[in-house]
């Protein structure tokens, strides 16, 4: 984050790309780096991937405003998505036009709108499937969640977004 603050686009992009493993959150920070390099298809990926396990946080940092959690993982996400606008509040205030374009297409397209609503309804079933001990829900969010799942979705929305 302080690369990504202090405008060091490259090692930001490289050392959130190191960290997404263990922190997904950190794969926001990537596409941001990634977008100021002008690296488009990586960084939707990324964006995809971070917002896959993150939705609200990933609408929290492009400035959507955000419903009151419903639960424990809700509250968890939203609260990741507060603390990173903030530990990210001079590079959001500073960004490029070029990056609030390209995330502001990103939300507002069709197809990841509804691949968030998915997410979200998947979590949901996954929060009432845990006391059943039923695993459909579980098994879609882990793959909705894995990077290459990200990978392959950005690949079919470069044609859209270009």
């Amino acid at each position: 984050m302080v690369y990504l603050n202090t405008g060091r686009w490259q090692e930001a992009a490289d050392m959130a790309l190191r960290l997404h493993k263990i922190d997904a959150s950190e794969s926001l920070v990537a596409a941001f780096a990634l977008c100021e390099l002008g690296d488009t298809e990586h960084a939707l990926a990324s964006f995809l991937h971070g917002a896959f396990c993150f939705p609200q946080a990933a609408r929290i940092l492009l400035g959507v405003r955000m419903k009151s959690p419903k639960n424990h993982d809700e509250a968890d996400d939203r609260n990741r998505g507060i603390e990173m606008s903030r530990d990210l509040a001079v590079y959001l205030r500073g960004r490029s036009r070029r990056s609030r374009r390209f995330f502001r297409r990103v939300l507002n397209e069709h197809e990841v709108k509804a691949l968030l609503e998915d997410m979200e309804k998947v979590k949901e079933r996954w929060h009432d499937q845990r006391r059943s001990g039923e695993r459909e829900a579980v098994d879609r969010m882990r793959h909705m969640q894995a990077p290459e799942f990200a990978k392959q979705e950005a690949r079919k929305l470069m044609g859209i977004l270009r």
